[in-house]
């Protein structure tokens, strides 16, 4: 499914309004999170997935605290 809208406003941000039809054709409900990604001049949304999200953070808070352990691992 195709959808045509703008960009608008919204404070010192901009937004798009994304029709009922898209979001269920997506299986998103609008309380969902998302994760918007930029790749060759295009937005990509997806599901956050709590579970990934979690360890992702995990893993780079451990990244960041051990960044000189890790770095003398790689040589």
């Amino acid at each position: 499914m195709t959808v045509r809208t703008k960009i608008k406003a919204i404070g010192n941000s901009q937004g798009i309004v994304i029709p009922k039809e898209l979001m269920a054709s997506a299986g998103l409900s609008p309380r969902d999170e998302v994760i918007i990604e930029a790749s060759g001049g295009k937005l990509i949304i997806t599901r956050s997935d709590s579970d990934y999200a979690q360890a992702m953070q995990a893993g780079r808070r451990f990244a960041r605290h051990y960044r000189r352990t890790m770095a003398a691992l790689a040589e």
